[in-house]
């Protein structure tokens, strides 16, 4: 959709307004609440005051009602006429924000808001793609309101009274994922129009990237042609009728990763499970990006965070169902991402992630649940809040999310276990995935053996008490065929392999038996926040060699893989697991790597 740009228009003195919002067609969309508008010109002066205008039927409550109709059910679209003093001498070009806020306790799922003056047929302002649930409940951090100009606070005024202005923040910049010679920047605005993305050489201070896009609300940057170990800043622009505009907090910086194939330490850091309704004050984000800043002794500074799934609970809390459409997944992920601590954190920390299934269709859903052509649209919604470089988008109608991700001499791939798979068929990941995975490690460790890290959003292990995991008998045949693939590749293409994963709200780890005299260490993350099921530390048996309560443990854990050796042996894996209310360190064990294989350290 295109919002006016002419600048005869825009000269236009301001007579009239129409407000046209619509209401998705999700469960729970609808609200019966007060909601409240207001105008916000160039200058920060507003066009009702000293309150917001309310959207209701005020028949009878005074003495000189203004009637303007209430919101519209869900699926369904309807205008507003806003009453417009005469003799404003105002300009079209002096809108520069529309904002709403909602009262009561009966959330409402927005689809589109849009604001058009004089009768002109295109909007001045708004967003058709708002997608965002309004309610004051935690699982969507408490927010209420909506305006143009992003908001990311909830405040704790009335809805009739003005926003305040301390809460505004686009949602971006993101950074993703990063290369020796690549990146990713997202970023997600409430403003639909052209904006303006630059990045420069902090060395140089040459302009390395120029480009003016259209987001609606959504853009993935990518630069490429970029030099190893090298800063890169960048910035966002708003583009309107010939002004350029810097868009607050739209800056940020980013560090390219050494030559593929150097040797190095690389800290990353992961974790899953973030469910606000348990706790919206999430620590983990500000722990993590401290450990990029001024890391922990002995720790090399983070270089990268992996969510390991269930990055939401919106299609549980929220909606209440399955998602049936592309705006319930939108809405879903901007529950979550307009959290300022998730956002401090992601401007500097490139990020990824795979889902697990409260993020893909709900509690335990798996390719069933939704139909192919909705299982394509999640995956490309994902990647509109996830800078994740699909192993293959050729192939990614067959591989969903899969990921590799490279580091010198150290291969992470992130697994989609929820694209393909089929309980009642005993698929996991699929033979398209799994053979999409192994013949990339063949290629790439043929001449320069890598540490390969394999993680997804659930347990790898073989013990099946948590009902969803690969240890289950249902996998037994997919699962023996995947591991005896990667023993026999130890040593060889493989020089080292790790697993890791989320999901079962407690931090463990495994020594998985690969077969053929092969063990692998898998590491569980889980919840980075509070949440439901938390428990004790379990027994030590089987392939389970520690646990830790997450009654009183909970947060995130990093991974140091040091291959500075000159050698194939020696290199060194650490573990560590942080508490995510204080960022302090509880638990560490480094494994060293003989024969391909990497072993403990003794406790």
């Amino acid at each position: 959709m295109d919002y006016i740009d002419n600048v005869a228009i825009l000269d236009e003195d301001l007579i009239s307004l129409e407000l046209e919002i619509s209401t998705v067609n999700a469960h729970n969309a609808g609200s019966g609440d007060l909601h409240y508008v207001n105008i916000v010109f160039s200058d920060g002066t507003r066009l009702y005051e000293p309150f917001n205008l309310k959207l209701y039927n005020e028949i009878g409550l005074s003495e000189i009602p203004i009637s303007i109709g209430t919101l519209p059910p869900r699926g369904k679209t309807k205008r507003f006429a806003l009453p417009v003093p005469p003799a404003l001498n105002r300009k079209l070009i002096d809108i520069s924000e529309v904002f709403l806020r909602k009262d009561g306790t009966d959330g409402w799922f927005v689809g589109s808001i849009l604001l058009f003056a004089n009768g002109h047929s295109m909007p001045l302002i708004g967003n058709s793609n708002a997608n965002q649930f309004l309610d004051n409940d935690n699982a969507v951090l408490m927010l209420r309101d909506w305006s143009t100009g992003s908001f990311c606070v909830a405040p704790a005024s009335n809805a009739k009274d003005p926003l305040p202005r301390s809460g505004y923040r686009v949602l971006g910049p993101v950074v993703g994922q990063v290369s020796d010679t690549s990146a990713v920047i997202l970023y997600r605005v409430d403003r639909v129009g052209y904006y303006r993305f630059r990045a420069f050489d902090t060395i140089t201070n040459l302009k390395v990237h120029d480009e003016t896009q259209k987001l609606e609300p959504t853009y993935r940057f990518n630069l490429t042609g970029l030099l190893p170990n090298r800063r890169y800043e960048f910035n966002l622009s708003f583009l309107r009728a010939g002004f350029e505009t810097p868009v607050p907090d739209g800056s940020g910086s980013i560090l390219t990763y050494p030559p593929e194939g150097s040797h190095g330490q690389f800290t990353f850091a992961f974790g899953s499970c973030v469910k606000s309704k348990k706790q919206i004050a999430q620590g983990s984000w500000t722990a993590i990006k401290a450990l990029t800043e001024s890391s922990a002794s002995g720790i090399s500074p983070v270089r990268l965070f992996v969510h390991l799934g269930d990055t939401f609970y919106f299609y549980d809390h929220v909606t209440e169902e399955i998602p049936r459409n592309v705006e319930s997944m939108h809405a879903a992920h901007v529950s979550m991402r307009r959290h300022l601590e998730f956002l401090d954190m992601a401007k500097v920390v490139p990020s990824c992630g795979i889902w697990d299934d409260h993020d893909f269709a709900g509690n335990d859903k798996d390719s069933k649940a939704i139909n192919s052509e909705l299982r394509m649209q999640a995956v490309w919604t994902w990647l509109q809040y996830w800078g994740n470089q699909p192993i293959s988008l050729e192939e990614i109608g067959k591989t969903g999310l899969t990921t590799r991700i490279s580091y010198g001499l150290v291969d992470i791939y992130l697994l989609d276990g929820r694209f393909r798979r089929d309980k009642d068929r005993g698929i996991f990941f699929g033979n398209d995935i799994i053979d999409k995975v192994l013949d990339t490690i063949n290629k790439r460790g043929t001449i320069d053996p890598r540490v390969v890290i394999l993680g997804t959003g659930i347990s790898w292990n073989h013990h099946a008490e948590d009902g969803e995991g690969y240890g289950q008998s249902k996998y037994d045949d997919e699962r023996e065929r995947l591991y005896r693939e990667l023993a026999i590749r130890m040593g060889k293409t493989i020089n080292g392999l790790l697993f890791i994963s989320g999901d079962i709200h407690i931090n463990e780890i495994y020594h998985i038996d690969l077969g053929g005299g092969r063990m692998a260490p898998e590491f569980v993350s889980s919840p980075l926040t509070r949440n439901t099921g938390l428990r004790g530390p379990r027994d030590i048996q089987g392939e389970r060699v520690a646990s830790f309560s997450s009654k009183e443990k909970r947060g995130f854990a990093t991974l140091t893989i040091d291959t500075l050796k000159g050698t194939r042996d020696k290199w060194r894996a650490t573990i560590r697991y942080f508490q995510e209310a204080t960022g302090a360190q509880y638990e560490r064990r480094s494994y060293t790597l003989s024969n391909g294989q990497f072993n403990p350290d003794p406790v």
